[in-house]
């Protein structure tokens, strides 16, 4: 998020910041930024208590080439006068090399963006007199079965060919906390820096 809040103060659009940020290193970052940004209708005009943010990351290193798997998120949300914050549509674009199995690869980034989310929005253990508070999964905030989820949608267009079938199970846990934070601010003006968001003011009016 703070990217974001460098390319505020830069007067630049968040996108076009990371893209210059991008310009003089591997094709395939800025090709996964330009996708998930595409897929989102980013830029489109959204009405207040609504927003988009984005994030881009790579893993295990972001700094030698043709390595790891790179990712971008651009989270949709919709924020109540009251504080109610819903998480509508999340797009994800990737370059990890190849896929050998994209009906696995498809399940791996939803699952961690569902993961991701879940750290962003609930997930907390407290601690009292030494002890986690929390005893079991009743008591431990989480997104449930019944709980509303986003539309988690995966682009496999990014995908550079490279010559190696990189990581993908953990990389998508990572850009989808800054990108929701992001799109809060989007939405309302409000920047977030602690986690749990379930427990941020985040009303307005």
């Amino acid at each position: 998020t703070f990217i974001d809040e460098c390319a505020l103060a830069a007067g630049i659009d968040p996108v076009d910041y990371r893209l210059a940020l991008l310009a003089k290193w591997e094709k395939p970052w800025s090709d996964v930024l330009k996708l998930a940004a595409d897929k989102a209708g980013w830029g489109r005009k959204l009405p207040k208590g609504e927003g988009m943010g984005v994030a881009i990351t790579n893993w295990p290193v972001a700094t030698i080439r043709n390595f790891g798997s790179t990712m971008a998120a651009v989270a949709r949300v919709s924020v109540s006068q009251a504080g109610e914050l819903r998480v509508q549509q999340v797009d994800i674009a990737f370059d990890c090399g190849r896929v050998a199995n994209e009906d696995a690869v498809r399940s791996q980034i939803e699952g961690g963006a569902i993961f991701g989310l879940n750290m962003t929005l609930n997930e907390e253990s407290t601690i009292k007199d030494g002890a986690i508070v929390e005893g079991n999964f009743d008591e431990y905030p989480m997104l449930r079965m019944g709980d509303s989820l986003p539309d988690i949608r995966i682009h496999f267009g990014a995908l550079s060919g490279h010559n190696r079938f990189d990581l993908m199970g953990e990389l998508p846990v990572g850009p989808i906390g800054p990108a929701v934070g992001n799109a809060i601010y989007s939405a309302i003006g409000k920047r977030l820096r602690t986690t749990p968001f379930r427990k941020q003011d985040i009303g307005w009016t």
